[in-house]
């Protein structure tokens, strides 16, 4: 507007856009109005192409007690993690299983598989999927287990083993031999920095 006002004086020719000298200052100021305007169409575009925050809450308490209930019926101890309260649930429409996860970046994290019957799995598997998708990020089940391999490959999921849990027979256990020595000088090494171990009910 000031451009325009302060070169009102100056007749418009398509001349002006090629005319470079040292004092043309209106064919200056045409040139760099249309060079601001495509930078703030770029900037706009860019700004609207980019996916949406995410804005994910904790869980109120009626979610906490729907998690209690499908728990309570799982059986699966590590999936008690979930009222932790930390983390954000998506229920299946039966509200009869959920799973529990976390947003880092553009990684959307599922601890485990979803709790609750399996049958009632793939819908919040694929769900999972479509939302992370949708906000452009990374869908992520960490501690999947072998029983939902086939539904997370049929829902596009890659499989990518990082690591193994270890199974001890604790009836047959033992510290004694060389087969654990390195267990056993493990062990003392953290007695002797006051390490305790307790089983807590």
């Amino acid at each position: 507007g000031l451009g325009l006002f302060f070169y009102r004086h100056v007749g418009y020719s398509d001349e002006l856009w090629w005319r470079f000298a040292v004092n043309g200052e209106a064919p200056r100021f045409l040139r760099a109005s249309v060079g601001i305007f495509v930078l703030f169409l770029l900037l706009a575009t860019l700004r609207f192409l980019r996916p949406a925050k995410t804005r994910l809450n904790a869980p109120d308490e009626r979610q906490l007690e729907d998690a209690r209930r499908i728990l309570a019926a799982s059986g699966r101890s590590s999936a008690w993690l979930a009222l932790l309260g930390d983390k954000t649930f998506l229920f299946n429409s039966k509200k009869n299983a959920f799973l529990m996860y976390r947003v880092q970046g553009r990684s959307w994290i599922v601890l485990g598989d979803p709790v609750g019957p399996a049958e009632e799995w793939k819908e919040l598997i694929v769900e999972f999927r479509r939302m992370a998708d949708l906000y452009d990020g990374w869908a992520v089940f960490h501690e999947a287990s072998l029983e939902g391999v086939a539904l997370y490959l049929d829902a596009g999921f890659q499989i990518l083993k990082v690591g193994e849990e270890a199974r001890v027979d604790l009836a047959r256990f033992t510290l004694e031999g060389s087969d654990v020595r390195d267990l056993c000088q493990a062990r003392k090494k953290a007695e002797e920095k006051g390490c305790v171990f307790e089983v807590v009910p």
